[in-house]
């Protein structure tokens, strides 16, 4: 867990331009979502906009004494955001589980929906998650920009560690397994290994034409 006062201060300072900014969420069909104008609904967007801001992987409703609190994941590290008085946070499980096509009468089954967030030019997916607990029910969103792909470099790896994973990118044989529990970079990191393939084929491509010249 970090700082709250960092917390704070994060949740309270974003760029007017991000508040202005059209925020358009899509099923998972493709078609276009109907927010509406509820309180609950424009608590819901501007959630979602806090936690782009913040570049959170992951964003945590969880219910807490006669309420629920907000967390933002930020580079693995959990920062408490707001609190949500009990009814407040009782209205925006249901209007998650309705907009994101789950069962808003179902309370005690875990269940899971997905949406897509276009902010900026940006696309975000977005895994929620629907957790029964014993005061209530923990919801769990999950952002995933569908544009953030880094390359090896990028990452901050050992040397050691960055040559082993380009040689198993341009490995021709043989498999590659990534673990590791949820949130600790397996996606990232095989994204970026991708890209270091795309890289060498397109390398790679460029000297064919230059002898063929």
């Amino acid at each position: 867990y970090g700082s709250e006062v960092t917390s704070a201060q994060a949740w309270g300072s974003i760029p007017r331009s991000l508040l202005a900014a059209e925020l358009i969420l899509r099923r998972s069909d493709g078609s276009v979502l109907e927010r509406g104008d509820s309180a609950t609904a424009k608590l819901f967007v501007e959630l979602l906009r806090r936690a782009t801001h913040m570049k959170a992987s992951d964003t945590h409703v969880q219910p807490y004494g006669g309420g629920a609190v907000i967390r933002n994941r930020i580079d693995g590290v959990l920062y408490r955001a707001i609190e949500l008085p009990k009814k407040v946070h009782e209205h925006l499980i249901r209007h998650v589980k309705v907009i994101a096509g789950m069962d808003s009468t179902v309370r005690f089954v875990p269940q899971d929906g997905e949406l897509r967030m276009e902010l900026e030019h940006r696309e975000v997916d977005l895994r929620i998650s629907v957790i029964p607990v014993e005061s209530g029910e923990r919801l769990v969103i999950r952002l995933l920009p569908q544009s953030q792909v880094k390359s090896l470099d990028m990452l901050n790896l050992a040397p050691t560690e960055q040559v082993k994973l380009q040689r198993l990118a341009r490995s021709s044989a043989g498999m590659l397994l990534m673990t590791g529990p949820t949130g600790s970079g397996k996606t990232s990191l095989l994204y970026s290994m991708m890209a270091e393939l795309n890289t060498c084929l397109l390398y790679t491509s460029d000297a064919a034409d230059d002898s063929l010249r």
